[in-house]
């Protein structure tokens, strides 16, 4: 029973001493030249992601390469960008020097952290190590068209099989990822507001209700007859004036014998008697007959 014990508490002092180990913090903390990194790493919460794996290899830039680049570069992008970057730096392998100067062939594609996010499409979330000409040993991006590389200087750190630091010339830029849109900024939570308890509700006098006001009748306006406008007197029509028919004269013929009237008869009574009352009936008749005698003398000249 006591041997088992012994057993467990060695396997959690080596767990406890490997974990402490694994601190990407506390290690770059012991290399002044790497302060910026371990700050970047620090803010961006990328160094949680590597405490929290086993087996890997960080490629780290000193501050003479990461000063320029952020001060030149840090306001343009976001914290999201300037992660995916650093996590290009960190492949999910446990290299050392000797190692890489075995690769197969010569070249070798390797996963990073980044490839982890989903926001690496196809293999760019990878990078190639190739064994070069002279020992060097060059990192680079799987693109050609969109090539940046760099060279591992040297071996900073190295915990076997668990956690490896490689001094890395410049930065390297994964394909993409200074393009990508930046995520939307959360909206701040904000907390509620509670409600202030309701009071009694006041008591309301009541309202005296005015009586109507009547109104007064309105006075009948007299409506005056419209006065009825003069017919226009009409315009005469102008009658055409009949043209005169020329009337040959009559043959002038002999005038007529006078008739001699009696003298009684002619005669006038000075006074008013049976004589003058017998004149006043035949004098129409004798003058009719003086008129139709002279037509008569007059037609057969004519004819």
């Amino acid at each position: 029973m006591a041997t088992t014990t012994n057993v467990f508490m060695v396997v959690l002092f080596l767990m406890l001493v490997v974990a402490s180990a694994q601190n990407i913090t506390k290690i770059l903390a012991a290399e002044p030249q790497f302060s910026t990194l371990n700050k970047l790493l620090s803010e961006t919460g990328v160094a949680e992601e590597i405490n929290s794996r086993k087996s890997l290899t960080v490629l780290a830039p000193d501050n003479s390469v990461l000063d320029p680049i952020v001060a030149n570069l840090g306001p343009k992008i976001s914290t999201q960008q300037l992660a995916d970057i650093l996590r290009y730096h960190c492949l999910l392998q446990y290299f050392d020097i000797p190692e890489l100067h075995q690769i197969i062939k010569g070249t070798t594609q390797v996963t990073t952290l980044y490839q982890t996010t989903g926001r690496a499409p196809g293999t760019l979330g990878f990078v190639n190590i190739t064994d070069a000409k002279g020992g060097s040993l060059v990192v680079s991006t799987p693109v050609a068209a969109n090539l940046s590389h760099a060279t591992i200087v040297k071996s900073v750190k190295q915990i076997p099989y668990n956690l490896s630091i490689f001094e890395l010339s410049s930065v390297i830029v994964p394909v993409g990822v200074l393009t990508q849109t930046p995520p939307p900024t959360p909206a701040p939570v904000l907390s509620p507001v509670k409600a202030p308890a309701p009071g009694p509700s006041p008591t309301l006098s009541p309202v005296p209700i005015a009586s109507p006001v009547p109104t007064p009748a309105a006075t009948p306006v007299p409506i005056t007859a419209p006065t009825p406008s003069p017919a226009a007197a009409p315009v005469p029509t102008a009658v055409p004036t009949p043209t005169a028919t020329p009337v040959k004269a009559p043959i002038s013929s002999p005038p007529a014998p006078p008739t001699e009237v009696p003298s009684a008869v002619l005669q006038t009574p000075s006074s008013p008697s049976k004589s003058s009352a017998f004149y006043c009936a035949i004098s129409p008749l004798f003058i009719n007959v003086s008129l139709f005698l002279g037509l008569a003398l007059t037609f057969p000249l004519q004819l």
